[in-house]
């Protein structure tokens, strides 16, 4: 009796039993519907979910762009957000890699990051202050440039 194990790209593993050596060739090769199935399913919900936070990510860098008018008083310039927008997020991109090296699970960095843009929104929609608003544009920001892990996680080689 031959036995064969069929692996995926997503940890999805099946064992076929043969009991002929050609029963066992024949079969080789093709993966039984069942398990087709549960594949399409769970790319689907990986496309969703990597949908949705590429969306959420960009968003708020939307949204901030958009509303730096109304963020600062009429004297500053406006450049400021930009700057406060755009800078942590590179440092994250750039730095993150080489200091973190991987020691930090995927599910924590995901309620990091989340946590920090959730902070930094509600410190720009609470505070008046110039440089609440603009910690709160940094904090968010840099929630942003911790999301590029997500291009890893959509790498499907062990790593």
């Amino acid at each position: 009796m031959s036995s064969a194990t069929f692996t995926s790209g997503n940890n999805l593993t099946i064992s076929v039993d043969a009991d002929s050596d050609e029963e066992f060739s024949r079969n080789e090769g093709r993966r039984p519907a069942i398990v087709k199935k549960r594949e399409r399913k769970l790319m689907l919900k990986l496309a969703i979910s990597f949908f949705l936070f590429g969306l959420i990510n960009n968003v708020l860098y939307v949204i901030i762009l958009s509303a730096a008018l109304d963020l600062v008083p009429p004297s500053t310039p406006k450049g400021i957000i930009a700057f406060c927008n755009i800078a942590p997020a590179l440092v994250a991109k750039v730095g993150w890699p080489y200091i973190l090296k991987g020691r930090i699970r995927y599910t924590k960095r995901l309620i990091g990051c989340c946590i920090l843009s959730s902070t930094g929104m509600l410190i720009v929609a609470f505070f008046n202050s110039l440089a609440m608003r603009l910690l709160g544009i940094s904090l968010a920001s840099l929630s942003s440039g911790g999301f590029n892990y997500f291009l890893k996680c959509s790498n499907p080689q062990e790593t």
